[in-house]
């Protein structure tokens, strides 16, 4: 419910806002770990002391991210990223089949084309840089 409150003030979907939260309560853990690993007294740590303000940060953003993530999980954010590039990819497909056959090209410049563009594709997935588009162009 907190999610879709803050979506409508911000004007973006409540997956965004949960990645979005779960990624700055992530990134205040690790400051607050960062600041931990400069303590050279164990006696900063404990209640009352020099760093014990860090300690209770960085258990309360560690907690935050923990159930930030939980809730993207439970809300199926991964999924729907998925789905998304999915989308995207056979949106793009769907660009690159029209594009070939509004140019007019002959049978085997498109089908040339086509392979050029698997080749491109897979060249890409294998470098680790990008995943293959889902799919296949369209004919």
């Amino acid at each position: 419910m907190t999610a879709h409150a803050i979506a409508r003030i911000l004007d973006v979907d409540p997956w965004e806002v949960l990645e979005v939260a779960m990624r700055r309560a992530y990134a205040w853990s690790a400051w607050y770990q960062g600041k931990l690993a400069t303590v050279e007294s164990d006696e900063d740590l404990r209640p009352g002391g020099l760093a014990y303000d860090w300690v209770k940060a960085s258990e309360r953003t560690t907690e935050q991210a923990a159930r930030y993530a939980k809730m993207a999980l439970d809300a199926g954010v991964a999924e729907r990223q998925v789905q998304q590039v999915e989308l995207q990819g056979q949106l793009i497909a769907q660009v690159l089949s029209a594009t070939l056959h509004e140019m007019g090209m002959t049978d085997a410049d498109e089908i040339r084309a086509r392979g050029i563009m698997e080749r491109a594709l897979r060249q890409l997935s294998e470098s680790g840089r990008a995943d293959v588009i889902a799919g296949e162009l369209l004919e």
